[in-house]
């Protein structure tokens, strides 16, 4: 997987029902989803496009930033994935 556009953030302790939950809630928000394990997701926002990779072995979720708008920094792209993977 490369670094996108801003890095690679991984997350631990992702179970199949959290992977669930988040594709729906994705969903719900607005998102076009394609794929299935990589996933890329359009989030309709902002230009900021995502893909995820999950391991089922070792229960890690990897997410890279495809895509953004210029004038939509990194940091306000990984606090609200932070905050959304934290809350689960």
């Amino acid at each position: 997987m490369s670094d996108g556009k801003c890095g690679i953030h991984s997350y631990g302790n992702i179970d199949q029902k959290k992977i669930n939950i988040i594709l729906e809630a994705l969903r719900k928000s607005g998102a076009t989803i394609t794929g299935n394990n990589p996933w890329d997701v359009n989030t309709n926002s902002n230009g900021v496009k995502l893909r995820g990779s999950w391991v089922s072995q070792t229960s890690t979720l990897s997410i890279i930033v495809t895509d953004k708008n210029f004038y939509v920094p990194c940091k306000m792209i990984w606090d609200k994935i932070d905050s959304l993977i934290g809350n689960l």
